[in-house]
């Protein structure tokens, strides 16, 4: 895996996920061409350096979203009105100061088939496929925090965002439905 600095790919990066490596903590840097990278950073300093490149304030943000949203937990976090991260749970900590959370920008996520009772594969646009440590109704909940996110960012802009709105709507419930439909399926075979 090649190493790389997070602000060296900062347009192209689409998830972000924490991994172990040599002994240490690391962030995984999923781009939108399929490609992984690996910052030998922990999750916190790469997502600080991350936003740092697109001169945000995560403080503020926070402030900001827990004011919005209402929520105090792990918050998601944007660069810009079109891409925002979402927390998930994406490995379990050796210690109790690892980060477990990974981000995924939201757009990006494309299905989510489960595994088991809290192990989900998420399935993103790209193909590239994530393994997360939540339950499906965590992982759906996580993705429309996300998109009320993108909503909030997106009022008082004049882009004629409707059309993009709908069309993300009406595929957010085709994977609701093709996600039943094999759930379904599943349960069908077993009687």
């Amino acid at each position: 895996m090649k190493l790389i600095r997070v602000e060296d790919l900062r347009d192209s990066v689409i998830a972000l996920r924490p991994v172990y490596f040599e002994g240490g903590n690391s962030t995984e840097i999923f781009v939108d061409s399929a490609e992984v990278f690996l910052d030998k950073r922990i999750i916190s300093s790469v997502i600080r350096a991350l936003a740092r490149s697109y001169a945000m304030d995560l403080t503020a943000q926070r402030k900001l979203l827990k004011e919005r949203l209402s929520r105090k937990a792990v918050l998601p976090f944007y660069l810009d009105e079109k891409r925002v991260f979402v927390p998930l749970k994406m490995r379990t900590g050796l210690t109790p100061r690892d980060s477990i959370y990974g981000y995924l920008d939201v757009l990006y996520m494309d299905e989510i088939i489960a595994l088991e009772k809290k192990t989900c594969e998420v399935k993103l646009v790209n193909n590239v496929v994530l393994t997360v440590l939540s339950s499906r109704n965590t992982i759906v909940q996580s993705e429309h925090l996300g998109r009320e996110v993108l909503a909030l960012l997106r009022d008082g802009q004049d882009d004629s965002s409707d059309e993009t709105r709908i069309i993300e709507s009406v595929r957010s419930v085709l994977r609701t439905l093709g996600d039943m439909a094999r759930q379904i399926a599943r349960i069908e075979e077993k009687l």
